[in-house]
């Protein structure tokens, strides 16, 4: 009897924090074998954790950094994760920990990818193991993260065992980075068109802002797969080489001037929950609740056109 071939799509993750987080990285090696017999098994893909511990060839000579750095193969997602200390010192970076993020943080601003996760947990300081410079330094890149608006990172409480741990949040994260990663490499590339291209100048491109806001105090809401069926059909479409897709996730209202500034759409496209009342639900500061009059947003989008000269 022949057997057919199976095709089994890898996807690496690359692990990195200091030594504080064994029992987190021991979680998640459990969270990704299971992850690899379930999901894994059922839709044609398993997860690659690459830990130092695990898969670096001990050498001496160069820094330890070093010898982890020229040992890293290429991988798609990123996990960091940091709890009361920051790690030690590494050339011009504050931990090997902070030197692997910058990396991946550069790969992504060149070529769009790794998905780059982080996660800082907020469990009680213990007392008798507490390095007070070693958590400033934690605490100033978490704030600079927020500061510089280099995304979202996600907070834990306890490394399994309830909503908020580790071990739960980081299952339901690369569960739904898998099925995005899945989804957009099923969609099929649509059929070469014979009508010629459009030159530069004939028509610039049409940007869409993907706006999604969610907050904890709502019900849940599907919206990466709203967001990956608009991304399909785009694809699809006979002019998608004049569309352009750009998202932002966990809107909070004060951050909705910014991003219309900032991004200049075309088309703004608003996943999430309305109000009776003609209200967009997005974040405050702590991602509860702040309703959004029409009256406010209909000023915004006034505003915003005069300022910038934009077509709504």
């Amino acid at each position: 009897m022949n057997a057919a071939a199976t095709t089994v799509q890898v996807i690496r993750v690359f692990v990195s924090s200091p030594r504080d987080v064994q029992v987190e990285r021991d979680a998640l090696r459990e969270l990704v074998d299971s992850i690899n017999r379930t999901d894994g098994q059922s839709h044609g893909f398993r997860l690659e954790l690459f830990r130092w511990e695990d898969d670096v060839t001990p050498r001496i000579g160069p820094n330890p950094q070093q010898v982890v750095d020229a040992q890293t193969p290429p991988y798609d997602i990123y996990l960091g994760i940091l709890k009361h200390r920051f790690g030690t010192p590494t050339g011009r970076h504050g931990s090997g920990t902070e030197k692997e993020f910058r990396d991946a943080l550069k790969r992504w601003k060149a070529d769009g990818w790794p998905w780059i996760l982080f996660y800082f947990c907020h469990d009680p300081i213990d007392p008798a193991n507490f390095d007070p410079g070693q958590y400033a330094k934690v605490d100033k890149f978490r704030k600079e993260l927020e500061k510089k608006k280099k995304g979202l990172y996600a907070i834990y409480k306890g490394a399994r065992g309830s909503g908020d741990s580790f071990y739960e949040k980081a299952g339901d994260h690369l569960r739904r980075i898998v099925a995005q990663l899945l989804a957009a490499q099923a969609t099929p590339e649509p059929p070469p068109t014979t009508k010629p291209a459009t030159t530069r100048g004939t028509a610039r491109k049409i940007k869409i802002l993907f706006l999604a806001s969610l907050p904890d105090d709502q019900s849940r809401l599907r919206l990466d797969r709203e967001y990956r069926e608009i991304q399909a059909r785009i694809r699809a479409s006979e002019y998608r080489d004049r569309l352009e897709l750009v998202s932002r996730w966990a809107v909070r209202a004060r951050d909705l001037q910014d991003v219309l500034l900032h991004e200049k759409p075309q088309v703004v496209h608003f996943s999430g929950h309305g109000s009776a009342t003609e209200e967009l639900i997005l974040e405050d500061d702590h991602g509860r609740t702040r309703p959004v009059s029409k009256k406010a947003l209909t000023g915004l989008f006034r505003i915003l056109k005069t300022i910038s000269a934009w077509s709504f």
